[in-house]
C-alpha cells in the first residue's frame, strides 16, 4: 500500500479511514488480509460502509484486490 493515497482529495473521511485501518495491517511487503469486519472496527464504521468504501478505493485505482486460489477462497489480500 502507497501511504502517498492518504494525502488524496478524492478521498472522503470514510474512504481514508478504510485505507488507514488497511495500512495498519500490512506487512512490510504492503500486503494485507484484514476481515471487513476488523477493518469496520478498526475504523469505526459499519461492514457495509468498509464494503463500500473498499470498492471505491478499488475503483479509484487506490487499492488492488488479491484473491486466495483456494478452494473455497480462504481470504481476499488488499
Amino acid at each position: 500500500m502507497k501511504f502517498a493515497l492518504l494525502a488524496t482529495r478524492d478521498l472522503g473521511k470514510n474512504e481514508r479511514a478504510v485505507a488507514i485501518a488497511i495500512a495498519a495491517h500490512a506487512n512490510h511487503e504492503g500486503n494485507a488480509w484484514p476481515s471487513v469486519a476488523t477493518i469496520a472496527e478498526y475504523a469505526g464504521c459499519s461492514e457495509r460502509t468498509v464494503q463500500r468504501c473498499l470498492a471505491k478505493l478499488v475503483q479509484l485505482g487506490r487499492l488492488v484486490v488479491s484473491r486466495s486460489l483456494a478452494s473455497p477462497p480462504a481470504s481476499t489480500g488488499w
